[in-house]
């Protein structure tokens, strides 16, 4: 019998974890515990058509104006991946060129696992509230495919997007680790932080390999922690992620179960200003319409200003890109009323490179409300409908990690939580709201479910995706 192992998946503004087992007597093969590599290795340690009463009633057929509203139209390996070089500093102010473009032989994949993983989630009618850090959860996998060997490590590599007859597991694991590097940029216009630990009980055998190619590669903490005291071990996890997501996640993991001896923890953390913050001064409160038979108050954000901006005549939806200060941007998609499925269905590296191409400076009076929403997503069934199946059962072979049999991951967990505000997420000043006259520009309202993801320019990294269905719900 197979105990479950907790691999634990942590995000900042959006939290992952998986959980792991093993067998309680396990073997003596490799008897080099974690606090034998302490010491010896430096380990670093997001019912009403579009602006309901306002753009549903202009013509689709109309054209966009660019400059001025009179025209708005919306009815308008297995090989040797231990051998890359140790990360250097987490955390730095300039990108690196050459960094980037080894970043982009994993680009294509990341981003389509993110919206297969989109579509997967949302295809059982799931009508909440969704919103998950693709590139975490890819992370996570990566480091956990590290410890995976033939048909898991296979599935796992698949499910990601990846074909290994065009790129070697070597690429994969290296340019994750320059994606690392690239995403961890401290400055004043924008904090984003990404990073690993490993929480591992203090008796298990550790494969040498694993321990180099998690530090290395993926530049993991690698904590000692002891399992036989749940309520230690979570607290010691809990009071991590809370430190990591800036008091964002204040209680990742309710429960530890028995017989948990590893947790991968990956986090992720992202704060941004907008370049035009909204003015205060002009939220109010108005109703957003969840669906046919439910209305909720929200507090609606105001601006009337130049954004970039397109209208999808095919898929019927309006795309509005809200900059952040720094080199992220936050995509708004709004269905028409009923074309929710129609946008989602369409979600592909194609239609998100359609529409940043078709973006253009357009008047756009803007309404968008303001909420905060934290979302907790069991990965493990929709892992399985994507491919990566064996690793959640008996059959997994995870003898990469250890030598000790009957490791299996039996909970994959992942928490996100956004915060969208006047300011972004920084308290700076706004100032002025507009200066040309609103009544020629019908208002752009979200305030009916929407997508939404935020994407980083540099690496053209997909950080968070969701559907906003209900922003009232926490």
């Amino acid at each position: 019998m197979r105990l479950p192992l907790y691999i634990c998946v942590i995000i900042t503004l959006l939290i992952d974890v998986i959980h792991c087992d093993h067998h309680k007597n396990h073997d003596k093969g490799v008897n080099r515990t974690i606090e034998d590599f302490q010491g010896k290795e430096h380990h670093n340690v997001k019912h009403h058509e579009e602006g309901h009463h306002g753009e549903e009633h202009h013509s689709e057929k109309h054209h966009e104006k660019k400059h001025h509203g009179k025209g708005h139209d919306e009815d308008h390996h297995r090989e040797n991946v231990h051998d890359h070089k140790h990360p250097g500093e987490k955390h730095h102010d300039q990108e690196h060129p050459e960094d980037v473009n080894i970043c982009q032989k994993i680009t294509s994949a990341n981003t389509g696992f993110a919206f297969n993983f989109y579509k997967h989630q949302t295809s059982n009618g799931k009508s909440g509230n969704v919103f998950v850090s693709p590139i975490s959860i890819s992370t996570a996998l990566g480091m956990l495919s590290l410890g995976a060997r033939v048909k898991t490590h296979k599935e796992i590599l698949e499910g990601m997007g990846f074909n290994l007859r065009e790129i070697s597991e070597k690429d994969v694991h290296a340019s994750f680790h320059h994606l690392m590097q690239n995403l961890n940029t401290s400055n004043s216009e924008l904090h984003l932080s990404t990073g690993n630990a490993l929480f591992i009980q203090k008796d298990l055998p550790l494969l040498p390999q694993f321990l180099h190619d998690v530090k290395s590669h993926y530049d993991s903490e690698v904590l000692s922690s002891n399992f036989n005291n749940q309520e230690e071990a979570k607290k010691q996890i809990n009071n991590f992620v809370l430190e990591k997501t800036h008091g964002k996640i204040s209680e990742l993991l309710p429960n530890i179960d028995p017989g948990t001896v590893l947790v991968l923890v990956n986090h992720i953390f992202f704060k941004g200003s907008w370049t035009q913050p909204f003015n205060s001064n002009f939220t109010a409160e108005e109703d957003f319409f969840v669906d046919e038979n439910t209305t909720v108050k929200v507090p609606m954000m105001r601006r009337y200003s130049t954004f970039n901006s397109h209208w999808d005549a095919d898929l019927s939806c309006r795309v509005v890109q809200l900059d952040y200060a720094g080199n992220a941007s936050a995509m708004l998609i709004l269905p028409k009323q009923g074309k929710m499925k129609l946008v989602e269905d369409a979600l592909s590296a194609a239609t998100l490179e359609k529409w940043t191409k078709s973006l253009s400076p357009q008047v756009v009076n803007l309404y968008v409300p303001k909420f905060s929403i934290s979302v907790a997503t069991d990965l493990i069934e929709t892992l399985k409908e994507m491919g990566i199946k064996e690793v959640f059962t008996d059959n997994a072979d995870l003898s990469g990690i250890t030598t000790s049999p009957g490791l299996k991951v039996s909970q994959a967990v992942h928490k996100a939580a956004l915060s969208l505000d006047e300011k972004g997420t920084e308290a700076a000043g706004a100032t002025a709201i507009g200066i040309m006259p609103i009544s020629f520009v019908f208002p752009t309202k979200f305030n009916y479910p929407f997508l939404l993801l935020i994407r980083h320019h540099i690496t053209n990294s997909i950080l968070f995706l969701g559907k906003i269905v209900n922003p009232t719900i926490m």
